[in-house]
Formats: structure tokens, C-alpha cells, sequence
């Protein structure tokens, strides 16, 4: 393996995209145009050196992170899961961040509070925002295998139609 595969292997485990893992490796195709890059990104993945690099990069960062693929589907189980209800009061005030579940805070992917200066005082606006439920239920559905087995399915209800010749 060359020093810029190497190089790419690297920034592509750091950025998960090829393209971009190229462009970092090879600054030459940094004035290239953009699907010559994508090209070639994906011709050296598909060279089985530095397709067996990257995995062994990827294996190794994982461990050291202690993520596996268990801790990743829990993730976006709690956010496809999480019940608003859960991150508000019946007053309508936001609760307190330290008292709410873990898998309720950690759905949350931003909190912003705004001082407004009123006539009548300051008032205090909370922003919450989680992450996309859609987005987690997508994911989810592609790494169990969900896509696979209804486009299975459809490839099994086919129905071919044969009409008569009539001579013709």
C-alpha cells in the first residue's frame, strides 16, 4: 500500500466520505471536477488492500470508542422512541434536563434559551430540539435489513400477464 493509500484510509474512516477522503490524499484532484474524483474514490475502495485497511481502521477506532453496533441501534432507538410528552410539563414549561431519563437528554440535539425584555418584564423562551425521529426510523430499517426484505417481497409478487397471440 502507497503512503497517499494509507492517507486515504485514514481520512476516509475520519470523514466516512470518499470523495473527500480523496481530495485530503491526493490535493491534485482538489482542481479536478468533482464526479472524476467521485471515480476514483470508488475505483481505490474497491481495490481490496485498502478495502481491508479501512475496515481494519474502522474495527480498531470502534474498539477504542467502545461503540458497537448494539450501542449504535440503541442510539436511534431512543430517538425514534422518544415521547415528547416526556421533555414537557402539563404546564407547558420545558422540564428540567437533569431530571429527565437519559434516553429522553440524549434525543435532544439542542436547547437554546432567549431572554426577551417585555413591557411587563423578561420572559424566558426554551427552545428544544431533538433529533429527526425519520431519520432514526430510516436508519434503523436499513441496518436490520428492513428495505431488503420488502424489496424480497416484491420480487416474489410479480405477476406476469400473458395475452393471446391472436396470429400476430
Amino acid at each position: 500500500m502507497t503512503p497517499k493509500q494509507e492517507t486515504f484510509c485514514t481520512y476516509f474512516v475520519e470523514t466516512g466520505n470518499q470523495s473527500e477522503a480523496y481530495r485530503r490524499a491526493y490535493p491534485a484532484s482538489l482542481k479536478w471536477k468533482e464526479d472524476v474524483v467521485h471515480r476514483r474514490a470508488s475505483d481505490l475502495m474497491r481495490n481490496g488492500e485498502v478495502l481491508g485497511r479501512v475496515k481494519q481502521l474502522q474495527t480498531e477506532t470502534a474498539k477504542r470508542n467502545e461503540i458497537t453496533i448494539d450501542t449504535l441501534i440503541q442510539e436511534l432507538r431512543d430517538v425514534m422512541l422518544l415521547n415528547p410528552k416526556e421533555l414537557i410539563e402539563e404546564s407547558g414549561q420545558v422540564k428540567n434536563i437533569h431530571t429527565l431519563p437519559d434516553a429522553v437528554a440524549k434525543s435532544i440535539s439542542e436547547i437554546k434559551v432567549t431572554e426577551l425584555q417585555t413591557q411587563s418584564g423578561n420572559k424566558v423562551i426554551t427552545t428544544v430540539k431533538v433529533y429527526n425521529k425519520l431519520d432514526a426510523i430510516e436508519k434503523l430499517a436499513k441496518h436490520l435489513g428492513f428495505y431488503e426484505k420488502d424489496n424480497k417481497q416484491k420480487e416474489q409478487q410479480q405477476t406476469v400477464i400473458v395475452l393471446p397471440n391472436n396470429g400476430r
